[in-house]
């Protein structure tokens, strides 16, 4: 009784030394297992497949964790007639599993490292320098961490902060990718400071750290708002389809979804160059933006044109406030496709070229339909995400 007493207590130490991201005591192993056990238990407890195997184990445990806790601790009482030599023999495997379990034991749950095909469109995630991706959460908290265990950023909440990650030793470029579902937003601070703010159904790829002597460069799909820290001696360029938006230290916001016909540029303050992916930057080749003023670049033909705008249009969805300025409602249902991550079929023709102009903050989607239709009637029909229009 008293070995499996020690036995998850140590489970309980180590499982708390993983989730706080400290050093697991290997030494207590080897003085409560036989040399070859710790030896076995060790090697597992560092291989990264058998951490995947663990944490997969967690994840189906947290979909009936209620009824699954109960099983486990009816395994886990003791029973009288029990031989605890034979269960203590088999503390290999035991072990390994209970590692998994007992994430559950603990409220500040960290982001969960899965397989790709095993996550749900509807997730946060973020994809790690060596192909892992994790799940995050947007209340939660975590370390994220590099393919050699070192910490490189924590998640707070809705924000990913990279710019204390001094630890990070790489000489060379080193990428995280962060994928924002519909019906999400999520913030990130850059390893220099920089924030950004991403928007519903947008991926941003970045390093982890900008090294010396480099372009601050990162890689846009979506629509995010960029508050760039200044660094006169290293630009900062965001890539976006064939455009690339170069800065030193401005606000600016950027929408670029793969259904839009242009790349909108919106200056809030400072100032920025924009040019073609594959050209060498100048002054000469490049079209320079002013604040309070909107560029779009078009993807067929690689033309800019700017025009004057109330930049608090373009950049009101980072408070959650949805803007609509004279679009026609085939272009409103991406928006709201996006805002609500809800699937909208509209078979009215008339309706999809007519023209609105609208402010939404804290309605539901079925009040947004209706506001829409004290301008201009039409039916409609709501099964589980899917929106029909007729």
């Amino acid at each position: 009784m008293k070995k499996i007493s020690q036995l998850l207590k140590l489970v309980k130490d180590v499982t708390s030394s993983f989730l706080i991201n400290q050093s697991i005591d290997f030494d207590r192993m080897e003085s409560d297992f036989d040399k070859e056990s710790a030896k076995e238990l060790i090697g597992r407890l560092k291989d990264p497949e058998e951490r995947k195997k663990r944490v997969g184990i967690a994840l189906e445990i947290d979909k009936e964790k209620q009824n699954t806790w109960k099983n486990i601790k009816r395994e886990i009482d003791p029973q009288p007639k029990l031989n605890y030599f034979k269960i203590f023999s088999r503390v290999a495997a035991i072990f390994i599993v209970f590692i998994g379990i007992a994430y559950f034991m603990y409220n500040n749950k960290p982001a969960i490292i899965v397989q790709e095909n095993s996550i749900a469109n509807e997730e946060i995630v973020l994809k790690l320098s060596n192909g892992d991706t994790q799940i995050i959460t947007g209340n939660g908290q975590s370390k994220i961490l590099d393919d050699k265990g070192v910490v490189i950023g924590a998640q707070t909440g809705k924000e990913i902060n990279y710019r204390n990650n001094s630890k990070a030793t790489s000489k060379e470029l080193v990428f995280n990718e962060l994928n924002v579902p519909y019906g999400k937003t999520f913030s990130l601070v850059l390893s220099d400071g920089t924030e950004v703010h991403l928007n519903a159904g947008t991926v941003l790829k970045y390093p982890v750290k900008f090294l010396e002597g480099q372009n601050r460069q990162v890689y846009l799909t979506g629509e995010a708002f960029f508050k760039v820290s200044k660094d006169k001696e290293h630009p900062f360029i965001v890539e976006s389809n064939d455009l690339n938006i170069r800065v030193l230290g401005t606000s600016f916001n950027v929408s670029s979804y793969a259904e839009n016909t242009n790349i909108s540029t919106v200056l809030v303050e400072g100032a920025v160059r924009l040019y073609g992916k594959d050209e060498v930057y100048s002054n000469e080749k490049s079209k320079l933006l002013e604040p309070g003023k909107k560029a779009d670049w078009n993807k067929e033909n690689q033309k800019i044109s700017i025009q004057k705008v109330n930049t608090s249009h373009y950049t009101s969805w980072i408070n959650g406030t949805l803007v609509i300025e004279k679009l026609r409602f085939q272009e409103i249902i991406n928006r709201l496709e996006r805002h609500y991550n809800i699937k909208i079929i509209n078979s009215n023709k008339k309706l999809a070229n007519q023209v609105f102009t609208a402010t939404f903050q804290v309605e539901n989607i079925q009040q947004v339909l209706e506001s829409f239709k004290t301008n201009y009637s039409f039916q409609y029909t709501i099964e589980g995400d899917t929106i029909t229009i007729n």
